[in-house]
């Protein structure tokens, strides 16, 4: 994901006059265009991570739930069905 918003961002940048530069030095844009592209990418990181750890959880407590009482995993099942609506 870094590479394509780094891309994105140097296409937006290059597409302003010089006049939008005369305040600001060019170390200055990289460092903003660096620091947005890592923080869009751990954003997306970061959203993969709790949505494989919640459906890790909801998997393991259906097999633990299986494992000792099949009608307790079938109540999950039911529940989950239930709040996905």
């Amino acid at each position: 994901i870094l590479p394509l918003v780094l891309s994105r961002l140097h296409r937006w940048t290059m597409g302003h006059a010089v006049t939008f530069f005369d305040n600001d030095f060019a170390g200055r844009l990289a460092q903003k265009q660096m620091q947005t592209a890592r923080a869009v990418t751990d954003v997306a990181s970061e959203m993969v991570n709790v949505v494989a750890f919640a459906l890790a959880s909801v998997l393991g407590s259906a097999a633990f739930l299986l494992a000792v009482d099949g009608w307790g995993a079938v109540a999950l099942l039911v529940w989950l069905a239930a709040i996905s609506r």
